[in-house]
């Protein structure tokens, strides 16, 4: 079977004339079998894995932040590539998600600031 994986994004700003946007449209075919789709709550303590069971080789990844609490600056939740929280790769705050391609061998951590969230995190392995 072909073009298992489809990712499509879309930015547009209206604010300006003509508004500005960017687009990308990418259909893969997936070789391998590994996928996952999971809801973690992260809290404020330890970092929680994100990882497809069995294997270290994710190659993309959406997250969602499922919080619905009104937008707040102080609440929110880091995705990064330590457990120190020093190579932040997205900062989502209420209903921020973000698409991210992987390096293969990377193990990425969830981790809340202000209060505990749910996140959804989709991952696939090429």
């Amino acid at each position: 079977m072909a073009n298992e994986i489809n990712i499509r994004a879309t930015l547009t700003l209206q604010k300006y004339s003509p508004a500005l946007q960017g687009v990308g449209d990418l259909t893969i075919t997936q070789t391998g079998t590994k996928c996952v789709s999971n809801v973690v709550n992260v809290g404020l303590g330890a970092n929680s894995n994100i990882q497809i069971e069995g294997t270290t080789q994710m190659r993309y990844l959406f997250v969602k932040n499922l919080d619905s609490n009104a937008w707040n600056t102080s609440n929110f939740v880091r995705v990064t590539l330590d457990t120190g929280n020093s190579n932040v790769v997205a900062k989502l705050h209420a209903g921020e998600f973000c698409m991210i391609p992987v390096e293969p061998a990377a193990i990425l951590y969830a981790k809340a600031w202000g209060v505990a969230a749910d996140i959804c995190y989709v991952a696939a392995c090429v």
